[in-house]
């Protein structure tokens, strides 16, 4: 349908706040938002394929769903991964077209590409690997990516579904400081309503008209969606974004603790995260998680009665290990003592 004010108002607050973002197209979801930016990738590129990596989950597309939780024993090299679909229903045909890859790994990155760029129309991730907790990028790895996407004309898609408007009002990329080709939000955008979005630079963006780059939907930029991102960016970024650095300071705390808890408890186990962004209690005997191959080394069902006990103590954490605890603006200080000391009983206990 045509243009509402409510649609102008919020670009211009998206094209103010992300670093990427000369042009906005709105979508339903961050599936939808994943599945057109890879659209426009390979029509502004005149290229296919594209790389994703072992335990992001970029939607629930065909393009993407795959090795999101690949059983480890089928798995293959860190070179040469075999790629193993998510669901029934996604043809070969489309495997083909995509390469997967292990995260946190440059070396591995850099002879991909270097093989495959003439092919190459997108690397495709989340700048810090949510899908396995909260697993953020070792140093220099996305300035790495970004080198290796610009010098053979390969498109970067950061999928800030989760980091955007979480980690920082311009997202990961205002956080790394790196600038992607495209970007795809959602979740806190709409906060809580259905709404995605995609951002990019005018020299791929322009091409999304007809009859070049086709982007269609019903209901993409409704006008209730839209009123629900533009109240939620207006509290984001109010009062010099108090409510951003609010969330950043419980979410370090809430990390500081549960690190304490712990070592105090001598648990084996490590806490990653990053502020407001999330953090994620690992039952792993290693001392980081660097990617999926290295989750794959936790203890799944000491985390399920991990979160059993703390539900007994009315504290909800998500009952999976590959998820991750998540600060709200709706949370105190209060709520974050609470937790942490729950915590701290529960795994003297386990």
């Amino acid at each position: 349908g045509p243009p509402t004010e409510l649609l102008v108002n919020v670009a211009d607050k998206i094209t103010e706040f992300v670093p990427n973002a000369d042009m906005v197209r709105f979508t339903n979801s961050g599936t939808e938002s994943t599945m057109y930016a890879i659209r426009f990738a390979r029509a502004y590129t005149g290229k296919d394929k594209i790389i994703k990596f072992e335990g992001c989950y970029n939607g629930g597309h065909d393009y993407v769903l795959i090795n999101t939780h690949p059983p480890i024993k089928g798995i293959g090299s860190e070179l040469r991964p075999n790629k193993i679909p998510d669901s029934w229903g996604i043809p070969h045909t489309v495997l083909d077209t995509v390469i997967v890859l292990p995260w946190n790994n440059v070396e591995v990155l850099e002879k991909t590409i270097e093989r495959h760029a003439h092919e190459l129309a997108a690397v495709i991730t989340e700048p810090v690997l949510m899908n396995i907790g909260c697993c953020p990028p070792e140093k220099g790895y996305l300035e790495a990516m970004r080198k290796l996407t610009e010098k053979n004309d390969i498109c970067l898609i950061f999928d800030e579904i989760i980091t955007g408007f979480r980690m920082a009002l311009g997202g990961a990329q205002e956080y790394f400081n790196i600038k992607a080709d495209l970007a795809t939000f959602a979740k806190a955008l709409g906060a809580g309503f259905p709404l995605g979005a995609i951002t990019g630079t005018k020299e791929i963006m322009k091409w999304v008209t007809p009859p070049y780059i086709a982007h269609y939907g019903t209901y993409n930029a409704n006008p209730i969606c839209l009123a629900a991102a533009e109240a939620s960016l207006a509290i984001l970024s109010e009062n010099d974004q108090a409510a951003l650095k609010r969330l950043n300071e419980l979410g370090s705390m809430l990390i500081e603790g549960v690190r304490n808890a712990v070592e105090k408890t001598k648990t084996q186990g490590i806490v990653q995260g990053i502020g407001g962004l999330g953090m994620q209690l690992y039952f792993t005997p290693l001392e980081r998680i660097m990617n999926y191959r290295d989750f794959t080394s936790c203890d799944v069902l000491k985390f399920r009665r991990f979160h059993k006990e703390l539900l007994k103590k009315n504290i909800y954490v998500h009952p999976n290990q590959n998820e991750h605890f998540f600060i709200s603006t709706a949370h105190s200080e209060d709520d974050v003592v609470k937790t942490i000391s729950a915590i701290n009983e529960v795994l003297r206990a386990l």
